[in-house]
């Protein structure tokens, strides 16, 4: 299985994130980056990993000296499909590996064995690349800059890597059209920015790697869609104990859609009780806090659309949500963890509703320490929120900084990662 035109089933969990496994004092460090087609459809994450504690003491975190036993047995440990939700896998084997053929402990379609680009072309390293591609699996070669010495491995039709950063736009047109002669899918790295991803999409790429998809262009200031604005309005309603579940009976009652989803909801919290006999009745049954987390959860929910890197951004900011809220409900925040929770789950409004975060607040009323975690990054729901996003990117330093700050350990911030990822991926189901 290759990254193609199909687009697969919407990812199990889904954002760019750093986890842990741990062997006795061992460490290994594992993040994601999701690639997308030319279609915006998530087709596959690129996975990245290094060595902390004992084995970056002792190893300099050079995965090409890790054992292919204990490298296999990470790997398979956490488990890819845990990683990538069934999206393919894009992974480099350090040459070690390539030449036993720890590769085959994985299945073809849940892994694209990467050559990096610090492995040279000798003939061992060929012949393992053959005996990858005539097994069935993908292959690509890392961050690739052309030479003479790689044409038998070109001649593999492999997904051949272009880092988008690295190249001046001129440079990056003749690299394109010197790879396409033979045949090979082109994949750009690094892509950071929509402008980038147009001038890529422009010469020839076909498949997208970067953070692009987080940050897009906010267009001119606009109203959110009317069912977004329904939410926050309830939102905004349910921050006040004064209002009254009449007037919250009111707003629902102005959207047909939104109060069958209630309904559905409270059959739910009211196990063992009668039918519903109301919306009031509803919200009463459901309770003002359980409501205030559904239709935060509901508005992220709604945005994600047709569009894969909405969907990508939705899962990735469901996980930071419960991320910050597991944090803080370990009790070393003293903060309210409903808080951290919403802090985590608004991060990437902006990105999603393409309006810049002032303007997307404005039409929410939060309190004072939420809005500047969101618009400032200060106060102490900042700092899961600053966990989650060095998470993410594996910014390793500032991860065991703040970790540290919460008496963790980055093993157990990668267990708490992967408890929010799972979390998202149950609350992301159709349904909803």
């Amino acid at each position: 299985m290759s990254p193609s035109a199909s687009s697969p089933a919407p990812p199990q969990d889904a954002h760019p994130t750093a986890l842990s496994h741990t062997d006795d004092a061992v460490t290994l460090l594992i993040a994601r980056q999701p690639v997308f087609d030319l279609g915006d459809r998530l087709v596959a994450y690129e996975l990245r990993y290094r060595a902390d504690g004992a084995w970056e003491h002792t190893l300099g975190a050079n995965p090409d000296q890790l054992s292919p036993e204990v490298f296999a047995t990470t790997l398979l440990g956490i488990g890819v499909q845990e990683l990538t939700g069934g999206s393919l896998a894009f992974l480099d084997f350090p040459e070690q590996q390539l030449r036993e053929g720890t590769w085959r402990l994985f299945a073809p379609e849940e892994l694209a064995i990467g050559l990096p680009n610090s492995v040279r072309p000798t003939p061992e390293v060929v012949h393992a690349c053959r005996e990858i591609v005539a097994a069935g699996y993908t292959l690509a070669l890392g961050d690739f800059r052309f030479q003479p010495e790689y044409e038998p491995l070109l001649a593999l039709q492999p997904i051949v890597k272009v880092d988008a950063l690295a190249h001046p736009p001129g440079d990056l047109a003749g690299i394109v059209a010197q790879l396409r002669a033979y045949g090979v899918r082109l994949l750009a790295e690094r892509v950071e920015t929509e402008e980038m991803h147009r001038l890529c999409r422009t010469l020839g790429f076909v498949l997208f790697q970067g953070y692009f998809y987080a940050s897009p262009e906010t267009v001119a200031r606009r109203e959110p869609p009317l069912a977004q604005l329904t939410i926050m309005r309830l939102l905004n309603m349910l921050r006040y104990p004064e209002i009254s579940d009449a007037e919250l009976d009111e707003a629902f009652s102005n959207d047909p859609a939104l109060c069958y989803k209630l309904l559905r909801l409270a059959n739910n919290a009211g196990t063992g009780q009668r039918g519903i006999e109301s919306i009031g009745h509803a919200i009463r049954l459901v309770g003002r806090d359980m409501l205030h987390r559904w239709l935060a959860l509901l508005l992220v929910s709604s945005l994600i659309g047709e569009s894969g890197t909405r969907g990508e951004l939705a899962l990735q900011a469901m996980t930071r949500a419960r991320f910050c809220e597991l944090l803080y409900g370990r009790g070393r925040g003293g903060h309210d963890a409903g808080s951290a929770f919403t802090v985590g789950l608004l991060s990437l409004l902006d990105a999603m509703m393409r309006m810049s975060m002032t303007d997307v607040l404005s039409h929410v009323d939060l309190a004072s320490d939420v809005r500047g975690a969101l618009l400032l990054r200060s106060g102490p729901l900042a700092e899961p929120l600053a966990l989650a996003e060095a998470n993410e990117r594996m910014h390793v330093d500032t991860m065991r900084h703040l970790a540290q700050r919460h008496t963790l350990s980055l093993r157990e911030v990668g267990q708490l990662q992967l408890a929010a990822m799972r979390w998202a991926r149950e609350r992301l189901l159709p349904g909803l």
